[in-house]
């Protein structure tokens, strides 16, 4: 046995093996053949070791006393630890090289499985066939058309179609890694690899105990894998460079050597992702490499551009030849050390220099900082860009097709000359061509070709293109035509190669020929094209070359269309063609004579060249930018760059020459910057304990009183800001967000948005199978991802709105599933009709309108200058005392004293607890609306300190405000300053003592006695309805009177920045508001700067003038209630005169017995209202839709003016007209509403409907939700005033088609029963609850004017009110009768009165309710309403109803809830009910299982494919939700008996598990075509 001792077990024979048996009397199992004792010695493998390196004891330890080989789980522990664990927990096969164990946790690629002992592949299907992982990898990265079959289970490695030649030179790699193993084993025979690699019938071998294999891990794959990666390291060199021109391993070689003589490349390919990897036979070579990789240029210009990372070349351009190059080359190398080489670049005509300077860095850093810095020579600067190389045309020269070339062709050859196939290199004809397109008389790159048009029509419809110019048409009749484009042609008939114009057949195009025969030598097509609101002079012209003469004859025509812009007020002129020019103005490598003569006497005041960064025409021997656009320099800020599209297939070229198309945007407004992501503070990531501990160390009480005197107000103001940003900045994270970033992202979207670019990325670099399906599975788990958190994001944000908040979230909506809004101030018209497109005079023209008062320069005539100079006087007084009451007026105001004391801690906490809508962003100062609400005791001393001081001083601190200006909606055209809102920007510290002052001066006013009662706007617990109702319900009632109504509907021009703000501190001042009060009053109007921010362009800092309150404040509503307070003082002694107000709308009635004294009473209302604007310096605006009179009830309409004067002005009689967002009419009908309504519904609706149907999308709930919170909101925002069943026909059939589609229903169902699934009352239900809520607030309060209004109409009996008041009263007796302890006992009695005199004098706890009372009441009305319908349709019973939403599980796909949904309505798809739909195309009712037929109660009750167990479940909760007791065979309604239950979430759930049972085989969708 010393012979063995030094030989290696694996490296024995089967002779040698059974030597050493029987030197141990040891003996292997009966069931090993060879086969088996060649495996049994790959086991011992894993000592590595000689027989002589064991001891016996060890070598015994593998066998028992009988000499059988046992398990390892009786082997000694020194033993066992030489074998790895298997850290799966199932072996699935034993590898066939090595016998270690192949686990299926290894088969990630879909391709085979992998041994984690020798890295072999196998195919899952068995496991007699290794793959070397180099063959695998091979595969895995190869194209679809190569694929290996499998030879004993045919099954297929890869896919796609077989090509021999690449598969077998890959076969090659498998043999020599055989022969390896071969030769390391040493034993095995060709019998045996015969039996391992045979095609068929192959004998298995016989697998190794689970036992065995689960040790057999000794050499890691991780080992093994860094050692292969530590070896390529070594020989193997891969750049990744950022553009490459190199399309074959020939030509890599070929450059390769040019720089590294004497280097030998072992292997060298281009991979698909665009690295070039190199492989050398040693170290020392892939080093050198390596080393001098960076200072090389690897190819020139030729060659391979350097890698972006690494790149070291500039290009220095416009370099003046003032002296020789040996100077410059001095001057350069004594100023620059660093610059290792240096080319001065020559033109090809005469080799002379051409300006531009190649110079190469030693570092890529110093040549950064000289591009920063520009490079010096001489005493001149000039620019220096990174050199970078123009790509090259790619079109295959074999088949003639674009995006590919002929290496990568798998197309059959096409001759470009005679279209036969074989390639264009060996065709030998010089005439008698043939297209391989079209098959015409021209070569296949001719632009006379036929598919040229095609696909330029193609190309225009995908890139939706406005307007396409055409050069060099030729005078082929095929271009004369394009689909749903109108073509205008050349003057010149295409004299010059010609051009056309091809316009969208909708847009209007005027040609001007004018422009175009100002020469007949070039060839052009000039127009003015209107769109989108605004108009442009358009060219198209094509410049022939080695005509200088025509460069002139453009110049010219542009000046020509510079004049006519001009002339008609075009937004400006915009010149497209082929110019034929280069220069590196527009980012040419050459400068030719067209190009040089353009920039020496182009007029670059008025225009600038607009030009693509990549080249617009490829050559083989080199690339140029000679089509390019040249537009007015005040368009500059409207178009994007252009780019040019190198794989649009137009056949413009030759397969080596060739022209592309170049595309440029207009936008209709100023083109925003590149969006730019900007890092702001994540509050969900805020340690709130930690902040406000650190803000309360900062502001301790023994810091904040060192701050008491009156100079100290603004270092303290710094020390709470200071505090709470250094606070934030040390607890918050930032988070990087865009202009496109949506709410509802998480980070686990982040992370699956990742993987799934990668995943694409993969996939279009590779192009295989396996990518796509990566791809495919990782954008499915991203989009359930995202949908689900926009659910979840919806429901959260949905939750308990009222109907206000619910219009305020379509906003919020449309910033989800939308693309974000342009808020760009546009370009403005000014009044002498010049059009402002330069920021910095949109923001003068801005600064004009809304705080210089510039509306009302053009009505001084109007204004009483007067009282002007009176009130002004008045004023200058008052502020002169201090703003002190005179001495008369000291008694007068005794509970003016809350003005003036001192803001108290309890004071800052309740203001800040009744903030109730949080700002969505930061103010200025970095500080968010929710951090007041975090606030300790310290902050909220400190901060009730500062308004203190603020207060006694009467200084307003905050002074500085930005102003930015959203647009309003609707507007037709932004062009004009009025179609802007202006915001003010100011701190949040700030508007709570806003707020505080508010809430004082309210509070004064009303003890005062001191109250608005006509106003609804700005006051607690009053709303537009209010105004509507008593609007409408009064004119109603004085219709039923007989009774004339004349009303007059005002509307203020720019009301909130007309205010007299000094006028107002007279007002104020009258009111009994003194001292510091209103003196911190006069400091926040008077004292305040603005900053307007016009698209990015911040202007001056500029003093408010004596007009305007800021809008966005808190306190200017409450102000601006006051300073309106006397309008109506000329009405008041008249009963016939009405006035209502909201905010700055307001509307005047008036009623008499005929036509005649509606006018009388209606000019004296017109007079008082005019007198007021007079002296309070307000302008009504009288245009047609803003001021008008609409008269009702009149029999008398002969008799009607057709307009009426108001202060000079014309006001015009109209039939309807605008209120509050209600349409009224003369007739009170509201039809024009209810159509408003109802698109305004169907337009919510489209919105939301394309984001689900019943196989896919948002679920249920989220559909319900978005329902009651969108369409529920538009539809009854003032349905107690329009809403009756004359005007509801078109909403109820929506209404239908929402319910439809939210239960995804094929069929038309039972309206009843969709409400019934989705829990949504009729509209006829919900409007009448929404009336009874409103009588129950309105009543509440007996001063009110509404209530004092609602009690006139009850004595007046207004039909309307009292059919209100019958619901009203019903719920009263409900809540009597249900909740006892909620009504005042003494209110019973007056509940049982027939009349409805006492219904508004009950007491408060009478007319209170919950939203559980009012959902209870709902269900009730709707059971009774229910019950009426159904009933009369033969129904036998009603289902139970409720409001609220099924009980669906979250996360369930939208195809199953729609089975589940299905289940409890008739018209489904089961086959019982398609069976009678259609029994030709439907051939039986029965189900699956045969027994019935196949409906919802046999489903879920008796068929024997559903589990025993759920059925059973399902028919005890039925019995017991229809209250059918213990019956063992009970009787279910069919039409009932499954709603009843669809409240029950333990009965939804066994729905779900019964509908996905396979065996039912349910129809999930149906082809309803015949």
């Amino acid at each position: 046995m010393d012979e063995y001792k030094k030989i290696p077990l694996t490296d024995l024979t089967s002779s040698q093996f059974d030597r050493v048996l029987y030197k141990f009397q040891l003996t292997a199992p009966d069931e090993y053949d060879e086969d088996g004792k060649l495996g049994l010695l790959r086991c011992c493998k894993v000592f590595t070791r000689g027989l002589g390196d064991n001891s016996e004891e060890d070598i015994l330890a593998v066998f028992n006393k009988k000499g059988t080989f046992v398990d390892f789980e009786s082997v000694d522990g020194s033993l066992k630890s030489m074998f790895c664990k298997s850290e799966s927990g199932k072996t699935m096969y034993p590898c066939s090289v090595c016998c270690k164990e192949v686990t299926d946790r290894l088969d990630t690629s879909g391709l085979g499985i992998e041994c984690n002992g020798c890295g072999w592949y196998f195919h899952t299907s068995c496991t007699n066939n290794p793959i070397s992982k180099e063959l695998f990898i091979a595969l895995k990265d190869s194209p679809n058309y190569v694929k290996v079959l499998c030879p004993p289970c045919n099954s297929v490695y890869g896919s796609a179609h077989v090509k021999l030649k690449r598969v077998e030179r890959k076969v090659d790699v498998m043999t020599d890694r055989l022969k390896s193993v071969e030769s390391k084993i040493g034993v095995v025979s060709k019998a045996s690899y015969s039996s391992i690699t045979a095609k068929g019938g192959a004998k298995q071998q016989t697998p190794l105990p689970p036992k065995v294999l689960d040790g057999l891990k000794s050499i890691s794959k991780e080992k093994q894998d860094s050692e292969n990666a530590e070896r390529l390291k070594r020989t193997r060199v891969v750049i990744k460079p950022e553009d490459t021109s190199i399309r074959t391993s020939r030509d890599i070689r070929r450059a390769f050597n040019l720089h590294f003589k004497g280097m030998v490349i072992k292997h060298c390919r281009l991979t698909a992702s665009g690295s070039i990897m190199f492989e050398f036979d040693d170290e020392d070579t892939a080093q050198a490499v390596q080393a001098n990789w960076l200072s090389t240029y690897f190819g020139g210009n030729k060659g391979m551009k350097i890698p972006g990372d690494f790149n070291t070349v500039a290009m220095v351009k416009h370099v003046y030849d003032d002296y020789n190059e040996e100077d410059m080359r001095r001057d350069i190398s004594e100023t620059y050390p660093s610059i290792t080489n240096c080319e001065f670049q020559k033109r090809r005509s005469d080799k002379s220099f051409n300006g531009m300077i190649k110079i190469t860095f030693c570092s890529r850093d110093e040549m950064m900082q000289v591009i920063e810095d520009k490079f010096k020579l001489g005493n001149q600067r000039y620019i220096v860009e990174e050199y970078r190389r123009k790509s090259r045309v790619i079109k295959c020269s074999k088949c003639q097709g674009w995006g590919h070339v002929h290496r990568y062709c798998k197309n059959p050859p096409k001759c470009g000359k005679c279209a036969e196939k074989h390639e264009s290199k060996t065709c030998t004809i010089t005439t008698g061509f043939k297209c391989a397109h079209c098959k015409k008389d021209h070569q296949a790159g001719s632009f006379d070709c036929q598919r040229s048009n095609m696909m330029l029509s193609k190309f225009t419809e995908e890139k939706d293109l406005l307007l396409i110019g055409v050069q060099e048409t030729g005078t082929g009749n095929q271009w004369k035509s394009m689909t749903n484009m109108k073509t205008y042609e050349d003057t010149n008939q295409s004299k010059n190669k010609g051009c056309l114009m091809f316009v969208k057949q909708e847009v209007m195009f005027t040609q001007l020929n004018v422009i175009s025969e100002l020469s007949t030598n070039i060839d052009s097509v000039w127009g003015m094209l209107s769109w989108n609101g605004r108009r442009y002079i358009i060219g198209n012209v094509y410049l022939k070359l080695e005509y200088l003469q025509g460069v002139k004859d453009m110049l010219a025509m542009l000046d020509k269309a510079h004049e006519l812009s001009r002339y008609h007020r075009c937004a400006g002129v915009i010149a497209m063609g082929d110019f034929n020019a280069r220069h590196f103005i527009w980012n040419d490598t050459l400068v030719n004579k067209y190009g040089k003569f353009i920039e020496e006497h182009l007029d670059w005041s008025k225009f600038c060249v607009q030009a693509s960064s990549s080249s617009t025409f490829l050559a083989s021997n080199g690339c140029s930018h000679i089509d390019f656009f040249i537009t007015s320099t005040q368009l500059d800020q409207y178009v994007d760059h252009p780019t040019a599209d190198h794989f649009a297939n137009l056949y413009s070229g030759a397969p080596l020459r060739g022209h592309v198309p170049v595309m440029m945007n207009i936008q209709s407004s100023y083109l925003e910057q590149k969006s730019v992501n900007t890092s702001k503070y994540s509050l969900k990531s805020m340690d709130w304990f930690s902040w406000t501990w650190d803000i309360e160390v900062k502001l301790a009480s023994n810091i904040v009183d060192d701050f008491s005197s009156d100079d100290t107000i603004f270092e303290l103001l710094e020390l709470i800001s200071s505090a709470i940003q250094i606070s934030t900045k040390d607890n918050c994270q930032k988070k990087c967000v865009s202009k496109h970033s949506k709410p509802f992202w998480t980070p686990e979207l982040t992370t699956l948005s990742s993987k799934l670019r990668l995943d694409l990325k993969s996939y279009l670099t590779r192009n295989t199978d396996s990518g796509l399906a990566t791809y495919l599975s990782s954008k499915e788990q991203f989009e359930e991802a995202r949908q689900q958190a926009c659910q979840q994001f919806i429901l959260s944000k949905t939750k308990d709105l009222n109907m206000s908040q619910a219009q305020k979230f379509w906003k919020e909506f449309n910033k989800i599933f939308k693309s974000s809004s342009d808020q760009s101030v546009e370009a403005l018209q000014a009044a002498n009709g010049t059009i402002l497109t330069d920021n910095a005079d949109i923001e003068e023209e801005m600064f004009k309108t809304f705080f210089r008062a510039k509306h009302l320069e053009n009505n001084l005539a109007h204004f009483d200058e007067d009282f002007h100079q009176e009130i002004n006087g008045l004023y200058n007084e008052i502020k002169n005392s201090d703003f002190k009451p005179y001495k008369e007026m000291l008694g007068l105001f005794p509970s003016s004293s809350a003005l003036y004391c001192p803001v108290s801690e309890l004071e800052v906490s309740s203001t800040i607890k009744g903030i109730k809508t949080l700002a969505a962003s930061f103010d200025n100062h970095e500080i968010h609306q929710s951090m007041l609400k975090k606030l300790g005791p310290n902050a909220i001393y400190a901060l009730s300190k500062l308004f203190s001081l603020c207060l006694r001083n009467g200084t307003w601190m905050w002074n500085e405000s930005k102003i930015v200006f959203l647009k309003k909606d609707g507007k037709p055209s932004y062009s004009k300053a009025g179609a802007y809102r202006p915001i003010s920007i100011s701190p949040y510290v700030g508007k709570l003592f806003e707020r505080i002052l508010a809430q004082r001066l309210e509070q004064f006013l009303k003890n005062a006695g001191i109250v608005d009662v006509n106003q609804e706007g700005f006051s607690k617990g009053k709303n537009t309805v209010r105004y509507l109702h008593r609007l409408t319900a009064g004119i109603k009632g004085d219709i039923s009177r007989k009774l004339t109504v004349l009303c007059l509907f005002i509307d203020f021009e720019k009301a909130f920045d007309s205010v007299w703000k000094k006028g107002l501190i007279v007002k104020l001042w009258k009111l009994g508001v003194h001292g510091c009060y209103l003196k911190t009053i006069d400091s926040f109007l008077f004292g305040r700067t603005v900053c307007l921010l016009i698209n990015g362009y911040l202007g001056p800092k500029r003093d408010c003038l004596d007009y305007g309150l800021p809008q966005g404040s808190v306190l200017s509503p409450v102000l601006f209630k006051l300073y309106v307070l006397d309008i109506e003082e000329a009405c008041a002694n008249h009963e016939s005169i009405s006035v209502f107000k909201f905010a700055d709308d307001g509307t005047v009635k008036v009623i008499g017995r005929n036509l005649e004294e509606c006018l009388f009473y209606l000019q004296i209302a017109m007079d008082g209202i005019n007198l007021w604007t007079s002296l309070w310096r307000m302008v009504i605006n009288c245009d047609v839709n803003k001021t008008e009179i609409i008269c009702f009830n009149t029999y008398e309409a002969a008799a009607l003016p057709s307009s009426l004067s108001l202060g000079g002005k014309p006001i015009y009689l109209t039939n309807q007209t605008k209120v509050l967002g209600v349409t009224l009419d003369n007739k009170m009908g509201f039809q024009q509403h209810s159509k408003n309504v109802y698109n305004n519904l169907v337009y919510r609706w489209i919105s939301m409907s394309r984001y689900a149907n019943r196989n896919w999308g948002m679920n249920q709930a989220v559909i319900i939700r978005l329902v009651k919170t969108i369409l529920s909101s538009t539809l009854f925002y003032g349905s107690i005033v329009w809403m009756s069943n004359s005007n509801l026909g078109d909403i109820q059939k929506l209404w239908y088609t929402v319910l439809k589609a939210a239960v995804g229903a094929v069929f038309n169902a039972h309206s009843a029963v969709l409400e019934v699934i989705v829990g949504m009352p009729p509209i006829q239900i919900m409007e009448r609850i929404i009336a009874i809520k409103h009588y129950l607030k309105s009543f509440h309060d007996k001063e009110d004017i509404h209530f004092q209004f609602i009690r006139t109409q009850i004595m007046g009996s207004n039909p309307k009110i009292l059919g209100h008041l019958r619901d009203v009263k019903k719920f009263l007796q409900w809540k009597t009768e249900h909740y006892p302890k909620e009504i005042q006992s003494e209110d019973i009695e007056a509940l049982t009165d027939r009349g409805f005199e006492h219904l508004s004098l009950l007491s408060q706890k009478t007319y209170k309710y919950n939203k559980v009372m009012i959902q209870k009441f709902t269900e009730q009305m709707w059971r009774e309403s229910l019950l009426n319908r159904l009933m009369s349709e033969g129904w036998h019973d009603v289902p139970q109803v409720s409001c609220s939403p099924l009980p669906i599980p979250f996360g369930l796909s939208r195809d199953t809830e729609v089975l589940i949904m299905s289940l409890m309505y008739k018209n489904n798809l089961l086959n019982s009910f398609l069976f009678r739909q259609n029994k030709s195309k439907w051939t039986s009712p029965l189900c699956a299982c045969g027994a019935e037929e196949q409906s919802a109660l046999h489903i879920l009750t008796s068929c024997e494919l559903v589990n025993c167990g759920l059925r059973s479940e399902a028919q005890r909760i039925m019995k017991l939700c229809n209250d059918l007791g213990s019956s063992e065979d009970p009787t279910f309604e069919e039409n009932c008996a499954i709603l009843n239950c669809s409240r029950d979430s333990k009965f939804i759930s066994i729905c779900a598990e019964i509908v996905k049972t396979e065996g039912l085989r349910l129809k999930r969708s149906i082809n309803l075509a015949s």
